[in-house]
This record gives C-alpha cells, structure tokens and sequence, in this order.
C-alpha cells in the first residue's frame, strides 16, 4: 500500500516511522523495518493510502501526520499551518476551529490504526465515532501562518466510549489542551437515520493497547 498525493499550495512533510510503517498500520503488514524512516517531501493536498489492485481509500484530513508507531496505535501528531481562513477579524484563530483541529487528530489517528470509515462499516456495521462530550483549555493564541503541532492520545476505552485527549502546541508552547469522549456510532434499531452507541469489540479496543 503506497501514499498518494495530489498538488496543492502548501508545502508539507509526512512522517512515517518507526515500527510498522503507516502501511504496517493500516493493513495489519509488517510495513519498514524498525529503526527506518519513510518521508514524503512537497506539496500535498490530502493523502490517499491505496492496497494493490484496489481502490484508494478516502482521503484523510489535509493535515501533515508523524505517526507514532509502538505495538499498538495509542498516539499521532499532526502538523499544519494556521491559515486566514481560520482566523477571526482579531487575527488569532477562531475558538470553534480548534475542534475541527481535535476532530482532524482523531480521525487520523482511527484511520492509522486501519478504522477508516469503509472498514467501520464493513466489518463492525458501525458509522464513525460521534463526539458526546468535549472541552478545552485555551492557553495560547494561535495567529496566521503559525506553525502548529497537535498530538492527539486515546487515553483509555471504557464499553462504549473513546477517551482521547488533545495538546496543541505553537513552537512548542502549549496552545490548546482538549478532551473528547466518543462513542462507536450503530444504526438505531428503531430509526436507520439515528445512531446509537454500540458495545466497542475487544478486537476493535485492541489495535489502541491495552
């Protein structure tokens, strides 16, 4: 399974390592060997992970990814840069976008550990993870054009519920620290339009450790 990329305007830098590559990840392989590193250098708009002779699998968030790899997937870090459109007319970014921020990071950090959305569906009959709960601790402005580095953790996995936890860093001064809590999302048996929170599989709670 190989990146792809499409041209954009921001430069960019992926990471990959150590153990098991984002490959090793997403499809249960063996992926570089340990102790190698894996960077895609350029500008890049999203980021594609295609099996061979299938399909490419839906794009993450335009957000630059350092995958931490150990034998379980517990963290990511995820770096971008503030643009205006974030921004409100004070010029720091505009509080509500820090959770489209927490939301990018989680959902990277599903998709490295192989829970795209496909596979939510096809193998759990699930669709996504909704957020029930969050918050955040604002400590730092954030302005255009700041480079910014946000680790997202899951914390523990307790029945029905994701806890994650959220740092955002601004060369390297803590920004905004976030909670979430997320639930796995599965059809109401009663309304197909509703989701409910479904019991979280062992074999699902495992790919985040113990």
């Amino acid at each position: 399974m190989s990146p792809v990329y499409t041209p954009w305007r921001r430069p960019a830098s992926i990471f990959f390592g150590n153990r098991g590559g984002a490959s090793g990840a997403l499809r249960g392989g063996s992926g570089m060997e340990q102790g190698e590193r894996y960077c895609i250098q350029g500008k890049i708009r999203a980021i594609n992970f295609r099996r061979p002779g299938g399909k490419s699998q839906p794009p993450s968030h335009r957000l630059a990814a350092r995958i931490i790899l150990k034998e379980t997937m517990k963290s990511i870090t995820s770096e971008f840069t503030v643009e205006w459109g974030h921004c409100d007319p004070a010029g720091i970014v505009f509080y509500p976008n820090f959770f489209i921020f927490f939301d990018a990071g989680a959902w990277n950090l599903f998709i490295a550990a192989g829970l795209e959305l496909k596979t939510l569906r096809e193998r759990y009959g699930a669709n996504g993870f909704p957020v029930v709960d969050t918050r955040a601790e604002f400590r730092h402005p954030c302005r255009q054009m700041d480079k910014l580095t946000l680790t997202t953790t899951m914390d523990a996995i307790h029945g029905k519920t994701f806890i994650m936890s959220h740092e955002l860093y601004n060369d390297g001064v803590l920004a905004v620290r976030g909670k979430e809590v997320r639930v796995l999302g599965m059809a109401h048996p009663d309304d197909p339009e509703k989701l409910k929170a479904g019991a979280i599989p062992k074999e699902l709670a495992a790919r985040f450790g113990p």
